[in-house]
């Protein structure tokens, strides 16, 4: 059942001010806007449809937000894959795609001392080697796309800031393709 009331009263109902309501009024094309007041008469207002339009636009907002995360976080993705599917990802034979350090250079255009930097910073091995000349480190290619792409946006995100130690984070980033 609807209930009407003026601009005041809808006011005091939603805790908002009369220029509020009357923003929302326009933004929802009148439609719970029984008439349009003016100084000689008051508005109108079934506040039971403004009620429904408030609830469905605080839903839409919220699914806006959503969508908005879903694509702020979409380099995230894999790692939900894995999460989801690791029964299917980790029961085959994946040893083609683990590559020593010379593959993984190649793969990336730098040179072997850089994916040597890499995996001194963190990048996940399949088998560690020696840190000092890189001789027996094996790497899943998959890992190396995903923790040079996490350490890149991270850095990125911090622009040209230094770190207290007073280098520039910048001096981390993945030099990927000779760059």
């Amino acid at each position: 059942m609807s209930k009407v009331v003026n601009l005041s009263e809808a006011a005091q109902i939603a805790g908002k001010t009369l220029n509020t309501v009357k923003q929302w009024a326009s933004e929802a094309g009148d439609s719970w806007v029984i008439e349009r007041g003016n100084k000689s008469r008051p508005w109108q207002i079934d506040v039971t449809a403004m009620q429904e339009w408030r609830e469905r636009r605080a839903v839409d907002e919220a699914r806006t937000r959503e969508a908005s995360n879903v694509v702020e976080n979409i380099l995230l993705e894999g790692f939900f894959d894995r999460i989801d599917c690791w029964r299917e990802i980790y029961s085959c034979d994946h040893s083609d795609m683990n590559w020593p350090i010379e593959g993984i250079a190649k793969a990336f255009k730098v040179d072997t001392e850089e994916v040597l930097r890499w995996i001194r910073m963190g990048l996940p091995c399949v088998d560690e080697g020696d840190f000092e000349t890189g001789e027996g480190f094996t790497i899943r290619v998959a890992m190396a796309m995903d923790w040079t792409s996490l350490v890149s946006r991270e850095v990125y995100r911090m622009g040209n800031a230094c770190s207290p130690r007073g280098r520039r984070y910048s001096e981390l980033l993945p030099r990927i393709g000779g760059g």
